[in-house]
C-alpha cells in the first residue's frame, strides 16, 4: 500500500491549480481552478439573505438550470464581488466565460466564487491572467 498527501489532485478526475494572477500581494496564492475531466453533479446551500453576491447569483441559477454537468470550479480571492450591481454580476459572467474558453467547456459548466472586500469590483485584468496561469498549471488529463 503506498501513502499519498491528500489533496484535490488525489481524487481521480479531478485537477486543480492554484496561482499569484496579482490580486494579492507578491506569490500568495489568490486564483484557483478545479476542474472535472467528466460531468459532475453539483448541489448548493445558498444564502436567504436578500442581499446575495454576483457569484451566488450566478452559482444559483447555474445548480438549478444545469446541476448534472458542473465541471469546473474558479475562485479568487480579494474581492467578494458582493454589493457590486450589474457590472458585478458580468464581471462573474466573464469570469465563467474565460473558464470556459480556456478549459474548451461551457459556460453553464462553470461555477466561480469570490471571497474578499465587500462593494469592490473584479479587477478582469488580474482575473484573466488567473484563468491563464491556472489553465497552464492544472496536471495534464489522465491517459484515455
Amino acid at each position: 500500500m503506498s501513502k499519498i498527501n491528500p489533496s484535490i489532485d488525489s481524487v481521480a478526475g479531478f485537477r486543480a491549480a492554484g496561482v499569484h494572477a496579482g490580486l494579492k500581494k507578491e506569490g500568495a496564492l489568490d486564483f484557483s481552478l478545479v476542474v472535472s475531466d467528466v460531468d459532475c453533479v453539483a448541489a448548493g446551500v445558498f444564502t436567504r439573505n436578500k442581499v446575495k453576491a454576483a457569484p451566488v447569483l450566478l452559482d444559483m441559477e447555474r445548480v438549478a438550470s444545469n446541476p448534472e454537468s458542473i465541471r469546473a470550479v474558479a475562485t479568487n480571492t480579494i474581492s467578494a464581488n458582493a454589493c457590486t450591481g450589474s457590472i458585478g454580476l458580468e464581471n462573474a459572467r466573464a469570469t465563467s466565460d474565460m473558464v470556459a474558453d480556456a478549459l474548451d467547456i461551457s459556460a453553464e459548466q462553470v461555477l466561480v466564487m469570490s471571497t474578499g472586500v465587500i462593494g469592490t469590483h473584479l479587477p478582469m485584468e488580474k482575473i484573466a491572467r488567473g484563468v491563464e496561469l491556472s489553465r497552464s498549471n492544472l496536471p495534464p488529463p489522465p491517459p484515455s
